[in-house]
């Protein structure tokens, strides 16, 4: 069981599993708000879902190579001379 309270929230997004027996998609989404275009929204989920990735790519890299931008090319370890 779940509970928000959205009365203040500029856009909502739920992501569910779909339903046992549906074809085509693995999730069901569930969204809206007052306040932001649907546009807009988009916009700030594609900036949430790079932010995701870069984070997500980091960790695979061995720390913050993917966002310090420095890997030696072979192993695609951090070489920066910045503390881990």
């Amino acid at each position: 069981m779940v509970a928000i309270d959205g009365r203040d929230a500029l856009f909502f997004l739920i992501v569910r599993p779909a339903p046992a027996g549906t074809t085509g998609s693995t999730v069901v989404l569930e969204h809206g708000g007052s306040g932001l275009t649907k546009a807009q929204a988009a916009h700030i989920l594609r900036h949430a879902a790079d932010r995701l990735d870069t984070e997500a790519a980091a960790e695979v890299l061995g720390g913050h190579a993917e966002l310090c931008g420095f890997t030696n090319g072979i192993t695609n370890r951090c070489t920066c001379t910045t503390p881990h």
